[in-house]
């Protein structure tokens, strides 16, 4: 029964870091969807461009720190939600390390057993707490004309 809840804590942790978001909010004209391929990223604006929608996302977390594929992934699920949208376009306004709580996972036992001729006792723990953290990347989903 031990072993279960154990098992049960273990799983409920890798779910709390696995929580990736993406969200969206309309400024402009949507147009058709496109492949989210197509959609380049701007670091710097356009000459000439029309925003579309506001974005944020986040990568699934990991614990301790966020690493450049945090920020990779985060960065296309923007992609996927410009592309939705009908925007060829992101244009990157901030990249940043998220923090979303902590997790702290540990494992206890004592057990004694006993026969006519011996007693065995035993115990011991195994603990891991640490941070949760998302790479978070915000931008604007833009039309930039004459491209694709």
């Amino acid at each position: 029964m031990q072993l279960h809840k154990v098992g049960i804590a273990v799983l409920s942790a890798l779910f709390v870091t696995g929580c990736a978001t993406s969200s969206h909010t309309i400024v402009g004209q949507v147009r058709a969807p496109i492949d989210p391929g197509d959609v380049e990223i701007y670091t710097s604006p356009p000459r000439r461009y029309q925003e579309i929608a506001l974005l944020d996302a986040s990568s699934v977390g990991s614990l301790g720190r966020a690493s450049e594929a945090g920020t990779d992934e985060a960065i296309y699920r923007m992609k996927e939600d410009a592309a939705k949208l009908g925007a060829n376009g992101v244009l990157l306004t901030g990249i940043a390390d998220q923090y979303g709580g902590s997790l702290g996972v540990g494992i206890g036992g004592f057990g004694v057993s006993g026969g006519r001729s011996h007693v065995t006792a035993g115990g011991g723990s195994v603990g891991f707490a640490g941070p949760i953290v998302h790479k978070g990347v915000q931008g604007v989903a833009i039309y930039v004309p004459g491209r694709r």
